[in-house]
């Protein structure tokens, strides 16, 4: 999928039209999947990859298609370093936000029937990751 930059208003719109299978508001921008993007790529017979956080594949399950979901595990010390590098002036904000935060990392291995999960991913391993991945797509496809 490729990135398509709309205003928030546009968004809004589409997400209001039901025309957005997936988006998050982070700060004061929107950030999504539209139906028409993934609907074009069926369409000319091509699988959309699709990068989600699990709680965006929700928005997909009513969607119709048939998904290939991969869970890709141990990003905790990367979302920490994002986190801490946007820190609010706010304690009690930054507080509410990490417990989220650390709450969902928990929820996220069981929150979707994954066709692959791989809990401890390791940039240093990425060729066997990738292998285990397309071996388990040929096998359902």
């Amino acid at each position: 999928m490729d990135y398509h930059f709309k205003t928030n208003d546009e968004i809004k719109n589409l997400i209001d039209t039901n025309q957005m299978l997936e988006w998050v508001q982070y700060r004061e921008n929107y950030y999504g999947i539209s139906l028409a993007e993934v609907e074009g790529a069926f369409a000319s017979g091509k699988r959309p990859l699709v990068v989600l956080e699990p709680g965006g594949l929700k928005h997909f399950e009513d969607c119709g298609y048939e998904l290939f979901t991969v869970f890709l595990g141990g990003f905790r010390p990367e979302l920490l370093r994002r986190f801490f590098s946007r820190l609010n002036p706010d304690p009690d904000y930054n507080a509410l936000r990490c417990s989220g935060m650390l709450d969902e990392l928990e929820e996220w291995p069981s929150a979707w029937h994954y066709n692959v999960r791989i809990r401890s991913f390791n940039a240093n391993n990425i060729e066997e990751t990738i292998k285990e991945i397309e071996d388990k797509y040929a096998a359902k496809y």
